[in-house]
């Protein structure tokens, strides 16, 4: 990988996302819905869509690890993300 490369990439930490995940828990529902959105948002757009196939796994372990803190009912949030 060159330098420039290595630069550009961004590496999706499954303990962080669910860090942020924990904290946003906490804020009003409308507020934690649109913080739960950008944070999907971060990890499709700075994750899954990498062509590093580790990055994508990685990104992967921290989006399952995401649903499970908020719960599964916000899966239907992450799917229209995914969507879109």
């Amino acid at each position: 990988m060159s330098e420039k490369a290595a630069k550009n990439t961004v590496t999706i930490r499954a303990f962080v996302a669910v860090s942020i995940a924990k904290v946003i828990r906490h804020l009003p529902i409308p507020v934690f819905t649109q913080q739960l959105r950008r944070l999907i948002n971060l990890i499709m757009t700075k994750g899954l869509r990498e062509k590093d196939l580790n990055q994508r796994d990685k990104a992967r372990k921290a989006l399952l690890k995401v649903v499970q803190e908020v719960s599964p009912k916000f899966l239907g949030l992450v799917f229209k993300e995914m969507h879109d």
